[in-house]
């Protein structure tokens, strides 16, 4: 969940009662300040950046912020295709473009940024920024106003507890989610489109983000039974919060492959070919047992190009877009495989899913003490109307505390997602020993998917779940020099 920042800026400032010092403040307006400073358009910023890579892309539609099962979905910038190539050449250009790249590492053009990717990111910069401080400034603005009370009020006449809780709950979704409405729909369809990226008309559109929305509803019984466990555990309720969303999310990440994939996209098996008899020597060599490989016709969707690895144990899988077969050489399809084949060997979802578990719990335990303190003391603003932590309209406030916490954490999840991508790309390296290929397929992302050359330095820190495509054929380069007797160039 991306961080909210003025949701705990607008609180911190004006309600102090949180229990946040002034340099928790000054954290907080220095975080502002070098966001602000990073997006500033200066002429020396697009110069140096001119002449750089661009970032990498993480899993289309759902990532939802990254659509591992874990969200970290994060998820990571969308970007566009060269200004410059057709739809109806631009497979041919671009495998044209990788032959002509030169294959000693001392001659590697590094990829440049057109004026119109330098427009989309530049956009896309501004949501990544600007949309949780949107969605905060909605918050505090249904919680001053008294309008989650009223919500609440609305639904008080039902008996049971659960019935009032579900109720508000499923209403705050929806008014959350129709207010947010016009940034889905500028980010995932009109500037997709503008940058002809998407490949989808609006009724099909339409029907993703109907599913998305109706997923997202699933989510409210769970909350309802979170509430019913803070009300019936008044101390130490974080606990069994903590096992039900640790169960929960191990679920997710279990069945999300197998059912919630399936929703969006058609799943087949890869044709049989040299490329996929390539494929098996690269697992036998790397002494993997037949993992399960599918091809998703994202073609319907979108232009990018991408692949991930889903699921564990039985739903473990790795996924290819048809749209990277088509467009990619076998080299650079084999070095995509060997990256994921790294998440595979290393087993990142699994870690990944025990991170995540991991770090739900000192979350659950610092929203028992800090909400158990404000509902005694009675330190919640009064226009709010809220009574305590198990009052449904206090719905709103467990969003602005876990997005503001995650301001705090993101740095560190991105890190670690950024070291597991830094591992996964040694692995694609020492397994098919051909850098250069590498250094290609990156530079073919950049000019296929993705937007800025060289991404600002707060963004790469706090945002990024993937290295800047600089720094990853930058790896590769020096690898090539390293090993000076493996393949270096070629197709």
């Amino acid at each position: 969940m991306l961080i909210s920042l003025v949701g705990a800026f607008n609180i911190i400032m004006r309600y102090k009662t949180v229990g946040i010092g002034k340099s928790g403040r000054i954290m907080f307006i220095l975080f502002l300040l070098t966001g602000l400073y990073s997006l500033a358009p200066t002429g020396s910023r697009a110069e140096e950046r001119s002449g750089a890579q661009a970032t990498s892309d993480t899993r289309g539609g759902a990532s939802t912020a990254g659509k591992t099962g874990l969200k970290l979905r994060n998820k990571a910038l969308l970007a566009q295709r060269s200004a410059t190539s057709s739809s109806a050449d631009s497979s041919t250009k671009i495998k044209q473009n990788n032959s002509a790249n030169p294959g000693s590492d001392a001659k590697f053009a590094y990829p440049s940024c057109s004026n119109k990717m330098h427009s989309y990111f530049r956009r896309r910069y501004y949501l990544t920024f600007f949309s949780p401080i949107y969605s905060c400034l909605f918050l505090l603005a249904l919680l001053q106003l008294g309008l989650m009370a009223k919500l609440r009020n609305k639904f008080s006449k039902f008996n049971s507890y659960a019935l009032q809780v579900f109720g508000t709950t499923s209403a705050f979704y929806f008014i959350a989610y129709m207010i947010k409405f016009p940034l889905i729909f500028y980010s995932g369809f009109l500037l997709e489109k503008e940058f002809s990226l998407s490949q989808q008309n609006l009724a099909s559109w339409a029907l993703d983000e109907a599913k998305h929305f109706l997923l997202g509803f699933l989510l409210v019984p769970l909350i309802t039974v979170g509430f019913l466990l803070v009300r019936k555990y008044r101390i130490g309720w974080h606990l069994p919060v903590w096992a039900l969303l640790s169960v929960m999310t191990a679920f997710l990440v279990f069945v999300e492959p197998l059912v919630v994939d399936p929703l969006f996209n058609h799943f087949t098996p890869l044709a049989d070919s040299p490329l996929k008899r390539n494929i098996e020597a690269l697992c036998l060599n790397a002494g993997i047992d037949s993992p399960t490989i599918l091809v998703a016709d994202k073609s319907k969707q979108t232009k990018k190009i991408n692949a991930y690895v889903a699921g564990f144990s039985g739903s473990k899988r790795i996924i290819l877009y048809d749209t990277l077969l088509k467009d990619l050489p076998d080299d650079q399809i084999l070095a995509v495989l060997a990256h994921e084949l790294g998440h595979y060997v290393f087993k990142h979802v699994v870690f990944g899913t025990i991170m995540a578990i991991a770090g739900l719990y000192p979350l659950m335990l610092l929203c028992e003490i800090v909400s158990n303190r404000l509902s005694r003391l009675r330190a919640l603003p009064r226009a709010w109307g809220i009574k305590g932590n198990s009052d449904p309209a206090f719905i709103a406030v467990w969003c602005l505390a876990i997005w503001s916490t995650s301001l705090f954490i993101s740095p560190i999840e991105s890190y670690i997602s950024r070291y597991m991508e830094t591992q996964a790309d040694s692995y694609s390296l020492e397994e098919t020993k051909n850098p250069m290929a590498v250094a290609r397929l990156f530079y073919t992302l950049s000019q296929v998917n993705l937007t800025d050359p060289d991404p600002p330095a707060f963004f790469e820190f706090w945002f990024y779940s993937h290295p800047s495509l600089k720094h990853r054929i930058d790896h590769a380069l020096q690898f090539a020099r390293q090993a000076p007797n493996i393949q270096k160039g070629g197709q």
